[in-house]
């Protein structure tokens, strides 16, 4: 077998081939391009939270795009905000209601060739609820009142707490994720 490579030369050693890119420099046909990292591989947001991802060893071509795929079976790339959305830089926007399946890929994919280049673990976890105004401010012993809890957070299924105990959940109303509807009579209890 000849060994002897020309500037412009073809080989084959050892049944790998190696394609001369420069005088000296060869890469073997079988290499590929290193996989895109993704970080954080993994993240957990609170819905309407945002995390940025960050992408090593890729240069950014108009094919390459950021999608959002459910980790249900059987998924596609969404694209409703159901999931949440992101952005051209990886900016990551959680959606404002839970999904079905509270887990997502945000992955990195080059449309042109169909692939993926990376992906990155997203679970979705409730907003912290927080209450920033109660009105009525006064309520009359023995009448009952219907209390407007105003805050950001509020999602169904959540538990109220009245003075560190559960309030019976036939009493009070999700009305939105910023307003709770509270109706009881107050009572005095003397010990």
């Amino acid at each position: 077998m000849n060994n002897r490579v020309g500037p412009r030369s073809l080989i084959n050693l050892s049944a790998r081939a190696l394609l001369l890119l420069a005088p000296g420099a060869y890469l073997t046909a079988q290499q590929s391009a290193p996989a895109v990292r993704l970080s954080p591989s993994t993240a957990q947001v609170r819905l309407l939270g945002t995390e940025t991802f960050n992408r090593s060893r890729v240069t950014v071509t108009s094919s390459l795009v950021w999608q959002l795929v459910s980790t249900a079976p059987n998924s596609k790339p969404e694209s409703t905000g159901a999931l949440g959305t992101a952005d051209s830089n990886g900016n990551y926007q959680a959606p404002v209601t839970m999904p079905a399946v509270n887990t997502l890929n945000v992955q990195f994919a080059d449309t042109a060739k169909g692939t993926l280049l990376g992906s990155a673990t997203v679970t979705l976890l409730n907003p912290v609820p927080e209450i920033t105004k109660l009105t009525p401010h006064l309520m009359n012993i023995g009448l009952e009142s219907t209390v407007v809890d105003a805050g950001k957070g509020f999602v169904p299924g959540a538990t109220l707490l009245f003075d560190g105990q559960p309030v019976d959940a036939a009493k009070y109303s999700l009305a939105s994720a910023t307003e709770i509807d509270f109706t009881d009579t107050p009572i005095i209890n003397w010990v």
